[in-house]
């Protein structure tokens, strides 16, 4: 395997303050032969421009869900290995070579560890992620054991699992990871270093445990009734949350800097980008 059986899907929506460090992040890959989607919902600023010489096919897609943009960038890779990126995230492209071109042959995802980073590029915490065998359980309490960023997994497995539900417009990622993990396909979880970064901005800094996709994910654990027990909500949920308690911690602390301020230094909020689509 390698970097010419991927692409990478990228969903846009006036994002001129962030796409280009998102493509820079991606260029690597690129010049190595991976190919870059674009799927555009009508941007009225300069994404576009933003994004000419790194991306390899742009497509159109009304907005109104971010995930329709989405399916429609897999729908078009040509292919065997495909991933999506929001265009205020980053990868580091060296992880996703090596694993590419080392995973077992039967893998059919692969996902890892990312980092937390501000608007402007700077770290501020890392995140362990925890092995496949812990996805079901966490789900069950309406965690999330798989970042997005950085998760690579094969076009069959897209088309198995009959791409994302767009009735979600906030976590259909969140359902089709774990109908991944649900119905015994292949994952591979990479143990070191991280893969990606999560832009955090003031907005999400804001948002609540109540938002709308948390909502989003109680119905899809109704939808799919999982059953996990108590014992094993509670045994994984507690090895989830104490590899990362200093991690949580820092966020913490950083969250109540952060928010406490009028505003974030040098900090414009892009767009409410699931909101949007």
């Amino acid at each position: 395997m390698s970097e010419r059986n991927l692409t990478v899907v990228i969903p846009t929506l006036n994002v001129e303050k962030t796409i280009r460090l998102t493509l820079e992040s991606l260029l690597p890959l690129k010049e190595a032969g991976a190919r870059i989607i674009m799927v555009d919902s009508f941007s009225e600023d300069r994404t576009l421009k933003m994004a000419e010489g790194y991306v390899d096919q742009v497509l159109q897609c009304p907005k109104g869900n971010m995930y329709v943009a989405i399916n429609m960038g897999i729908e078009a890779a040509k292919t065997a290995w495909v991933s999506y990126l929001n265009a205020d995230d980053v990868i580091y492209p060296d992880i996703i070579s090596s694993t590419l071109n080392s995973v077992a042959a039967e893998t059919e995802m692969f996902y890892g560890d990312v980092d937390f980073i501000d608007f402007n590029g700077r770290f501020l915490h890392g995140y362990e992620f925890p092995g496949p065998e812990f996805i079901v359980p966490l789900a069950a309490s309406y965690i999330c054991a798989i970042s997005p960023i950085g998760t690579v997994f094969k076009k069959d497995l897209w088309y198995k699992l009959s791409g994302f539900d767009t009735r979600y417009r906030y976590s259909a990622d969140f359902d089709f990871l774990l109908r991944a993990a649900l119905f015994k396909h292949r994952l591979y979880k990479i143990p070191h270093p991280t893969v990606g970064a999560f832009r955090l901005h003031s907005r999400q800094l804001s948002q609540e445990a109540g938002a709308p996709g948390m909502q989003e994910n109680r119905r899809i654990i109704a939808e799919l009734n999982l059953q996990v027990s108590m014992k094993d909500r509670l045994f994984y949920k507690w090895r989830f949350k104490s590899r990362n308690f200093w991690e949580f911690l820092i966020r913490l602390l950083r969250r109540r800097r952060l928010t406490s301020q009028s505003g974030l230094a040098g900090c414009i909020t892009p767009p409410d980008y699931r909101n949007n689509h």
